[in-house]
Parts: structure tokens; sequence; C-alpha cells
């Protein structure tokens, strides 16, 4: 990585607005990760060895007779072990474990830049992240055919996932419009799209990788306290190895579940 002044960042990137008294912190290797179509390279690469189930919610499950019993909306099933990954729904899959975990809606907007428009183009323009002086992170990426996309990091709102409202307000656009007057004030122009995520948080904003207190037969992969995805090949590596060998050769002790018990909130 470099640290960067602003004139330096002027001058790359001719999109940003640095004060004097900020730095730029520029990655070499970072990058975008496109989810759709990793979740797509999973699901080929897993398909002919994977019975795969789709919109069939899981009512309910317990230990029975040495296996786990699955009920869902559509058929019962029976395994030796299971792998809970399933990111807001897990506090209401283990009610008896009484996680301390939010579910927190946010927002993502997509803006068509005002111009000139190839200063966004994937090619010219780096992803992004602005820590503000009063707490505030917004980030982005750039345009990749689908618009510039900014976002709020931790909208503080926390939902219910059964029932949460998919649109965005007035309120948190003008909130993603005040940020790129003052950040990126050619990109304030019209809205492509927008699209409501859930972030799940732990009270320490890290991960959850652990065995099940009653049973190291049921394996908990979640939360990832919103920066998770990114990450997934290697927590799914993970989980398989506790599923199939009983313990990983990483080091998960930094997401065990005793620590939510412990950690004071953030």
């Amino acid at each position: 990585y470099k640290i960067i002044s602003p004139r330096e960042v002027d001058d790359q990137f001719q999109v940003f607005n640095l004060r004097e008294d900020e730095v730029g912190f520029y990655d070499y290797d970072a990058g975008v990760v496109f989810p759709e179509k990793a979740i797509e390279a999973f699901y080929e690469l897993a398909k002919e060895r994977v019975d795969f189930r789709f919109n069939e919610p899981v009512l309910d499950w317990d230990f029975e007779e040495g296996r786990i019993a699955v009920r869902t909306s559509k058929d019962s099933y029976a395994a030796e072990k299971i792998i809970f990954c399933c990111g807001a729904w897990l506090p209401q899959l283990v009610p008896e474990l009484a996680l301390p975990l939010k579910v927190e809606r946010n927002v993502q907007f997509w803006m068509r830049p005002r111009e000139p428009g190839e200063l966004f183009n994937i090619k010219r323009m780096p992803i992004y992240g602005f820590q503000e002086i009063d707490g505030r992170v917004f980030y982005g990426a750039p345009d990749s055919g689908e618009g510039v996309k900014v976002a709020k990091h931790h909208s503080g709102v926390f939902v219910d996932p059964d029932c949460v409202d998919r649109n965005a307000t007035k309120d948190e656009e003008n909130e993603v419009r005040e940020f790129l007057r003052r950040r990126m004030p050619l990109l304030d122009g019209e809205p492509v799209s927008f699209s409501t995520c859930l972030y799940t948080n732990a009270p320490d904003l890290h991960f959850v990788i652990d065995y099940h207190p009653k049973s190291r037969n049921v394996i908990l992969v979640s939360p990832c306290s919103g920066h998770g995805f990114k990450f997934s090949p290697m927590i799914g590596e993970i989980a398989s190895e506790m599923a199939l060998d009983g313990k990983t050769k990483s080091d998960i002790s930094f997401f065990n579940l005793a620590r939510l018990t412990t950690t004071p909130p953030r």
C-alpha cells in the first residue's frame, strides 16, 4: 500500500475531494467481488456432488437419536452433521443460545455520474472508502456497467429479518447525496438503482465460527457483521474441515461463541 496526499489523490483519480489535513491509503491489490457471479461459480463447482434445495425455509430442528433432524416448509431430513450459515436468521434457529446479535438494515445506491463519466469507469476509478471525522463510513465501487456504487456502512437501523422494508427512503438517499456533494460532486447525478441488505452484527463486529455448545455435529457459521462475503471461500473451507475432520487447520479461536458473553458492545 501507499499513503498519498490530497494532491496526489486528485492528480491520479480526479473524482475525490480530500481536505488538506487528510491522506489517502492506496492498496495496489484491492479489488471487487461480484457476489452473483461468485455464487454462480460456487454452484457450478458443487452441483455434481450436492443436492440443492431452494426456497425451502427451515422451520425447526433438533437432536434425535444421535442425528440432527431438520423440518422445512416442504419436507423433513436427518443427517449426522449440519452447518448453519443462515446470516440474519441464525438467532431464530438457535434461540437456546440467546446470541447477542443485531440485524441491521443497510441500503446501497448505484448512481449515474454527471460528467465526465469515463472518470468513474472500472478501468480508471478504484474502489473507495471514506472515514469521516464524525465516525461515519461511506464506501463504494466504480462503474462496471450498472452505475457507481455508494453506500453508508452501518445505518444503525435494526430490524426483524422477516419484516424488512426493502425500499430506500428519501432520508437515506439524501444522506448519500450530502456525502457525494462534499466528496464526489461529479457523482451527484441520477440514481440508477438501489438495494437493501442485512448485516448480522456481533457485538465486536467480527465473525462467529464455532461448534454448538451441545454438539460438535452442529456448526455455526454466522454472522459476518457486514463484511463477510469476500471471505466466503475461506470460511467455506473452514466449515467443511470442521464437519469432515472435526477440526480445522485454521486458527478460529478469535471467532468463538464464548466471547459473545464477555465482549462489551461497540
